[in-house]
């Protein structure tokens, strides 16, 4: 779940989830999987959807949905220069990020690796992390 706040958007407790430049606009249509228009400020923009699913009942025209910003997309050889990140259902913000989870686990990953012993399991010479009761290994650095 993402919040809103008064600098941005971020992943609650996450805090190289942050997304910079963000705005709201509402969902015009889309076209494609990879792209959608949306109204912002009065002005159609064109803005890459960074979840390719069908999301049917997410993305319905209308709704409030919010983007991510590159000042610099053309600099970077972007063809768009705005993200659709999240969307409103009603009061609930949704992440349409497909890739946040990837780096949220990541990150938790990571996080754990720093925290935790590494052992080396009998017949393996991969280093494990112990993960107590869920007894689900996972190699240490992130793999």
């Amino acid at each position: 779940m993402i919040a809103e706040t008064k600098t941005g958007f971020f992943r609650k407790n996450e805090v190289d989830m942050r997304y910079e430049h963000t705005v709201k606009g509402r969902f015009l249509e889309r076209p494609n999987r990879f792209i959608a228009y949306v109204e912002v400020n009065g002005q159609r923009v064109i803005c890459h959807v960074k979840n390719t699913g069908r999301c049917r009942e997410l993305l319905t025209s209308g709704c409030t949905v919010v983007l991510e910003f590159h000042p610099h997309a053309r600099e970077m050889g972007r063809k768009t220069e705005f993200d659709l990140i999240a969307v409103y259902k009603g009061n609930l913000l949704i992440n349409m990020d497909s890739q946040a989870p990837n780096r949220a686990a990541l990150e938790w990953m990571e996080n754990l690796s720093q925290r935790s012993q590494t052992t080396t399991r009998s017949g393996c010479s991969s280093p494990l992390i112990h993960l107590g009761a869920s007894g689900c290994p996972v190699r240490s650095g992130g793999r």
